[in-house]
């Protein structure tokens, strides 16, 4: 048998307890509950905090909000809160210029972009980051990222799973740096679900017939003619000595990276494999 505390008084200091932190540095919260839990009013500075991050989240009304609250609390401080707001923002607007600029090889826009959101914001500029060894960095984990999916696209391209298959090779082609534009990225994605969705629709007209094996064979015969074939016919000739060629291009830029190993085993360890695939794997150093 259970015993139920049901005192009122009991049920509010054990909430009070669990909500403890949220209701320290939430300053949504209303006054009456932080009085009900006995919790002292937001700290000024934390609310300044709060509102630069809120800036460099892009909420530019929200950050100047905070600013006016932690003001109205007798906090000072020696910037103008609109303006203190839209340089934060600015700043990591520059940021993510430069994450997505260094994710396709664009180095010296990516650094540029750095540059100007360390300048921006002391955040930034205490984090230690180098600009031009980041956009490097984040380069190489991108070109060792994208060959580890085009890796597995082939993998269970191989293995007959067609679904899985066209859904990695999407992702992969979403980060592959080949396509130095966004318009070729989604117009390669645009082509690969075309041919998987024809092939899907012409599947669902087969007809019942005796036998599974059957039906198989007459999926096998409309796969064969399909674009889906051809377009993964491609990727399997071609995809093999990109990644090779996207591990060594990531060793030189980033050292520390290494060639992952699943895709190694893939590539140059199965038995079933590693001869279609020798000349890329003698490639690697």
């Amino acid at each position: 048998m259970i015993l139920w505390n049901l005192n009122l008084n009991d049920l509010l200091e054990q909430g009070c307890t669990l909500a403890n932190n949220y209701l320290r540095t939430n300053s949504s919260i209303t006054s009456e509950i932080r009085s009900l839990c006995k919790i002292p009013e937001i700290a000024p500075k934390l609310l300044i905090e709060q509102g630069r991050d809120l800036a460099r989240q892009g909420n530019l009304e929200g950050a100047i909000a905070k600013f006016q609250e932690a003001r109205k609390l007798g906090q000072t401080f020696d910037f103008d809160s609109k303006d203190e707001a839209k340089r934060l923002s600015d700043a990591s607007t520059q940021l993510e210029t430069g994450l997505e600029a260094a994710k396709y090889g664009k180095l010296k826009e990516a650094a540029y972009a750095f540059k100007a959101a360390i300048a921006q914001d002391l955040a930034f500029g205490n984090s230690g980051i180098e600009p031009d060894q980041e956009a490097k960095r984040l380069y190489a984990l991108n070109l060792v990222g994208t060959s580890q999916r085009l890796a597995e696209g082939l993998k269970v391209a191989k293995l007959g799973n067609l679904v899985k298959a066209t859904e990695t090779f999407q992702k992969a082609i979403a980060q592959d740096p080949a396509f130095n534009s966004k318009v070729k990225r989604d117009k390669e994605i645009d082509r690969l679900k075309k041919a998987a969705e024809d092939f899907q629709k012409e599947i669902k007209q087969v007809p019942t017939l005796n036998s599974k094996v059957e039906r198989n064979i007459k999926i096998k015969g409309l796969y064969d003619n399909s674009n889906l074939k051809k377009l993964i016919q491609d990727y399997q000739r071609t995809n093999p000595k990109k990644i090779i060629q996207y591990y060594q291009q990531a060793k030189k830029l980033y050292l520390p990276i290494e060639f992952s190993t699943q895709t190694w085993d893939f590539l140059c360890n199965d038995d079933t494999t590693k001869g279609q695939y020798a000349k890329a794997c003698s490639q690697i150093k």
